[in-house]
């Protein structure tokens, strides 16, 4: 049974509001986006609120900082964002709002500045990964003034939700609302031994630490001496790519890992479609940067691959250890090795590990029935004043 989020304290009829089941009345709300950039290419997450919310009739627009060289995703690209972006500066006949969403705790500081010029509206705050990890162990008592001028505070997973209490902000704030998908985008299929050619194994990651890569390509080059038939890609770009090719050409693994770099969704859904089993050996980085629950497993599970992950942070809040995928210890290369040699030696449980993970982020991670959520808990907190 999951556990409250919300203290017995808190008014009942506002915590009903929090559920997904509770109807509210839904006029349109004026809400503003506050993001560190815009469009940014890896935050597919927040673009999913972004449009589900203007789908759902609400005047929405968005302060950012623009990226010259990014690609507008083609899931908001039918929106006129001309007329909803403010870039760097909220002019000041812009500036009252309903709700005001700080994307990442990080930029609260900066949001919070404009409420001292003159931006109203009730501030919520997510919390999705470095900014409550390395940022406060880097800052103390960063979010002091953020928890007392906030009206929501939002963590993505459960264990964000303690961390918050245990920084000092005030329980009746706190609701936890997952990252969500799109199940649409990552269509289901059930996974079976392949006739011919090798068992596929895929990461989807930036090539940043704490996404623990360099444990995975160990762990694939292990498995390789006992099922040499296997072929490791990983997707995804950043600083340690370099550094990742040059592990792999040590351990003489180039035949069977290879680097696909950046890849646009569609070719990501293709790659993952022809894949069999998902690695993501997520690690504490050594400036304590963690994760969240990260997206690309959900992903991953959304299209049936059984997982490979570890005991960190949210992970385990989303995959059941023994029913959707496996679990190691951080950095554990040797249990690692285990998972997957058990996995490419009982292919039999495939089928039922994928049927259970696409099952749990149908129920939990679905990107329609969070955004529906994130509508109603929103709609809550004005029908309260």
């Amino acid at each position: 049974m999951k556990k409250l989020i919300l203290p017995v304290l808190f008014f009942m009829g506002m915590a009903r509001c929090f559920s997904s089941e509770q109807v509210v009345a839904k006029p349109a709300m004026k809400i503003l986006f506050f993001l560190q950039k815009f469009p940014y290419n890896n935050q597919v997450f927040i673009n999913n609120q972004i449009s589900g919310l203007i789908d759902r009739g609400h005047d929405v627009k968005i302060y950012a900082e623009k990226v010259s060289d990014s690609i507008m995703p083609r899931v908001i690209s039918k929106y006129n964002f001309d007329q909803r972006v403010f870039y760097d500066v909220i002019p000041p006949g812009e500036s009252d709002f309903d709700i005001v969403l700080c994307q990442f705790g990080t930029s609260a500081p900066l949001c919070l500045s404009y409420f001292d010029r003159g931006l109203s509206g009730k501030l919520c705050i997510f919390f999705r990964g470095h900014d409550l990890t390395s940022f406060p162990n880097r800052y103390p008592n960063c979010y002091d003034k953020a928890f007392a001028k906030a009206s929501l505070l939002l963590p993505v997973c459960e264990n964000f939700a303690d961390r918050l209490r245990t920084l000092g902000a005030p329980a009746e704030k706190i609701v936890m609302l997952h990252s969500a998908i799109d199940c649409n985008t990552f269509a289901f299929r059930e996974r079976t031994f392949p006739e011919e050619g090798p068992v596929n194994i895929v990461s989807t990651s930036r090539l940043v630490e704490k996404k623990g890569i360099e444990y995975a390509i160990r762990a694939v080059a292990a498995l390789h001496k006992v099922h040499p038939n296997i072929h490791y890609s990983i997707i995804g770009d950043g600083y340690l790519r370099i550094k990742l090719e040059k592990l792999v050409k040590e351990l003489g693994a180039e035949s069977y890992i290879s680097f696909k770099g950046w890849q646009p969704s569609e070719q990501v859904a293709r790659i993952l479609d022809q894949s069999h089993i998902f690695i993501l050996p997520s690690i504490v980085a050594l400036n304590t940067n963690e994760e969240g629950i990260p997206n690309a497993l959900k992903e991953a599970m959304a299209m049936g691959l059984p997982v490979v992950s570890t005991y960190h942070s949210g992970i385990p809040e989303l995959v059941e250890h023994g029913a959707s995928g496996l679990l190691a210890p951080e950095k554990d290369v040797v249990m690692l090795t285990k998972h997957l040699v058990y996995f490419v030696q009982n292919p039999a449980l495939w089928s039922a590990m994928g049927r259970a993970g696409r099952a749990k982020i149908e129920h939990e991670y679905e990107m329609n029935k969070e955004n529906d959520r994130l509508e109603n808990i929103l709609q809550c907190l004005l029908n309260k004043q």
